[in-house]
């Protein structure tokens, strides 16, 4: 994601970051906004989100809409980092679900889930993580664009909230994955001294 200013014009490259329809995979695309004075272009690749809903509140309200093309990348940017949410919580839930595992009697046969979890929410903040810094140049209002700069704090704010929780999980999995090499380390002892108390006993026959 970057913002890059030209002349009296802006360009900003969007990841999206969503969850498929069946709630299971996340998937990623990015949108390429073009906003000049009177216009503003958007293309779309991969699997970006769908604006639909974004465009039919803006028709709803014409006197919003008025308010020109800074309040319809207001509504194109909200619309993206609210998709960001969904993927934070299914990250959460894995990671918990991992948690209980790890801590639990059986442990967990292979760290391939923590190492997955953790690739994902790499991911995830590299695709959300560096939209901060051009929400917080519209929320100051340092571009040449004309529009309300408080439109754009909401959604700086939203954000921000995302990506502490993904930094926090990030976190999170680097413990259980500590974790759970102690909780192996502990259980291959405890064969060690199991297999050495049958060789004693097999000795003594």
């Amino acid at each position: 994601p970057k913002l890059e200013v030209y002349g009296d014009s802006i360009f900003i490259a969007v990841r999206t970051v969503g969850l498929r329809p069946d709630n299971s995979e996340i998937a990623q695309g990015e949108l390429q906004i073009f906003v000049a004075a009177t216009s503003i272009v958007v293309v779309r690749h991969g699997e970006a989100n769908e604006l639909a809903e974004a465009r039919s509140a803006l028709e709803a309200d014409p006197e919003l809409l008025a308010g020109g093309p800074m309040v319809v990348l207001h509504a194109i940017l909200d619309r993206t980092v609210d998709c960001y949410g969904p993927v934070a919580d299914m990250l959460g839930d894995s990671i918990e679900a991992v948690e209980e595992a790890v801590f639990s009697d059986q442990g967990i046969d292979s760290v391939e889930d923590i190492y997955e979890l953790k690739r994902q929410v790499l991911h995830f903040l590299a695709a959300t993580r560096p939209l901060i810094e051009p929400l917080q140049m519209l929320a100051a209002g340092r571009t040449p664009m004309q529009g309300e700069p408080a439109y754009f704090r909401d959604v700086a704010d939203n954000l921000s909230r995302v990506v502490d929780r993904a930094t926090t999980y990030r976190e999170l999995l680097t413990s259980v994955f500590q974790a759970n090499l102690t909780q192996v380390s502990v259980r291959l002892a405890e064969v060690g001294v199991q297999q050495n108390e049958d060789m004693r006993r097999i000795s003594a026959w």
